[in-house]
C-alpha cells in the first residue's frame, strides 16, 4: 500500500516537472536593465535571511521573499517580473559560465555552484567592467 502511494506521488511529482519545465522555458527573459535592478533587491533578502539572520537556507528563503514582496505590494516588482527574472537568471548564469569554462580543469557540481552564485555580485565584478 505505501510503497504503490510513494510511487503515485513520484510518478505526478515526475508529471509536475516536466509540465513546469514546458511551461517555464517558454518565459519570456526580463530586459537586462530590469534584471540587475531585481538582483539588487534579491540581493538585499540574501544578506537579510543569510547574513543577518544566519539562516541556513537563506538563498531560498531571500527568493521566497522576493515573490512574497511582488504579492503583498512591498515590493516594486509583479510576480510576472519575478517568474522572468528566474528565466533571465537561468540564461545569466549559463552565460557566465560558458564565459568562464575554459578557467577551470574541472566543471563539476562546485562549478555550478560558484557560477549559480556570480550573479548575485555586480555585474561589474564578472564582466571585466
Amino acid at each position: 500500500m505505501l510503497e504503490s502511494v510513494a510511487r503515485e506521488m513520484l510518478e505526478k511529482i515526475g508529471a509536475f516537472r516536466k509540465e513546469w519545465n514546458i511551461r517555464f522555458d517558454s518565459v519570456e527573459e526580463l530586459d537586462r536593465k530590469r534584471f540587475w535592478e531585481l538582483i539588487d533587491a534579491l540581493r538585499d533578502e540574501v544578506i537579510q535571511f543569510r547574513i543577518n539572520l544566519h539562516r541556513t537556507d537563506g538563498i531560498e528563503t531571500a527568493c521566497r521573499g522576493l515573490c512574497r514582496k511582488a504579492l503583498t505590494g512591498e515590493g516594486k516588482w509583479t510576480i510576472s517580473e519575478c517568474v522572468r527574472f528566474a528565466k533571465t537568471y537561468r540564461v545569466v548564469v549559463r552565460e557566465i559560465a560558458k564565459k568562464y569554462a575554459e578557467l577551470f580543469d574541472y566543471c563539476g557540481d562546485s562549478f555550478g555552484d560558484f557560477m549559480d552564485a556570480l550573479p548575485l555580485m555586480d555585474q561589474r565584478c564578472w564582466n571585466g567592467r
